[in-house]
């Protein structure tokens, strides 16, 4: 995560420890980013619509996948529905072993990596080399784009 960008990580997840533990990691490795996090889906579905319009912010979502409200798959289903200009890369995180929930994960363009719970500063390093990839993958496909429309 580069300086010159407003950046923001979001945590959804059901359980409140779990948020504890990885707001306390993230602000070891990442100082001075913000961060907000959420037990409740819909609020931060609703957190994210608001924002999605109203800033030029780059987001970094950590969400869960089992949840009681809604399912992390649903959550990015709404945010793809809703408001699809949001700025956001995703990085699913679960307890779960389930190869078909590894599988799904990257069939969605929006998500980087898929950890398991809790985070560690390790995790949170191999995260950021993946999204440092993924934005430069953006960036390539940004320049190919133009030199088609050219």
């Amino acid at each position: 995560m580069n300086s010159s960008t407003n950046h923001k990580i979001i945590l959804i997840d059901d359980d409140n420890l779990t948020n504890y533990i990885n707001r306390t990691i993230l602000k070891r490795c990442l100082p001075g980013v913000e961060i907000h996090e959420f037990s409740d889906s819909y609020k931060a579905i609703n957190f994210l619509k608001v924002i999605a319009r109203s800033e030029d912010v780059e987001f970094l979502i950590f969400l869960d996948i089992n949840m009681p409200d809604l399912t992390g798959w649903e959550v990015l289903d709404a945010i793809e529905r809703g408001f699809p200009e949001l700025n956001a890369k995703v990085v699913m995180l679960t307890s779960s072993i389930d190869r078909a929930d590894r599988k799904k994960a990257f069939n969605w363009e929006r998500i980087i990596s898929f950890v398991s719970k809790p985070l560690d500063q390790e995790k949170v390093s191999s995260i950021l080399d993946e999204l440092a990839h993924a934005k430069a993958v953006d960036r390539q496909e940004a320049k190919a784009s133009e030199r088609k429309e050219a």
